[in-house]
């Protein structure tokens, strides 16, 4: 464990990492007030907006996929921004159990005034990033987040969704042993 003076006060290499990420956190909170002030949409409902906008309509599942969100959270997205007018839900006309999400004349409208996404607005940020660089802290983010599934019970109704564990990339969760 490394450490270093800070006005007189000795800090551990840990305490800055955590506070790294409590920063992280913050400035996402404060983006997704910021934009829930401006558009009435929280981010994950503004990334599924924008996702469609780009590829018009879209399966639950792909636009799951599309912008991160779990089976589970990615409904209940659907169905806050279906109550709002600005998606509806059809039914593919040669697979009736494939349910598609498209935008409404009033979700088009709001995509074209919104801000970017948190999500993409990181994606551009992390283009200046040497791609060594990423790919190290791809890892190590990993390596923390299977460290968290596996030591803690991650609550997600907490957050909205069922009881049940964060997904991690599987290669992480067989190590045994963290560098």
């Amino acid at each position: 464990m490394e450490s270093h003076k800070e006005n007189g006060e000795t800090v551990s290499l840990e305490s800055e990492i955590f506070s790294c990420l409590r920063k992280i956190i913050n400035a996402v909170e404060i983006y997704s007030a910021k934009l829930k002030d401006r558009t009435d949409l929280n981010a994950s409902q503004l990334s599924c907006l924008l996702a469609l906008a780009n590829k018009d309509p879209l399966a639950l599942s792909k636009l799951s996929r599309k912008v991160h969100l779990s089976p589970s959270m990615i409904t209940s997205v659907v169905d806050q921004l279906e109550k709002k007018e600005l998606v509806i839900r059809n039914r593919k006309s040669s697979d009736r159990r494939v349910v598609l999400i498209e935008l409404t004349e009033k979700g088009k409208e709001v995509v074209k005034t919104a801000p970017p996404s948190f999500q993409e607005q990181l994606m551009n940020s992390l283009s200046y990033i040497k791609e060594e660089e990423k790919k190290s802290l791809y890892e190590h983010l990993n390596i923390l987040l299977s460290i968290i599934v596996s030591e803690v019970l991650i609550d997600s109704s907490l957050l909205g969704g069922e009881n049940k564990l964060v997904e991690v990339e599987p290669s992480v969760l067989g190590k045994e042993e963290f560098s």
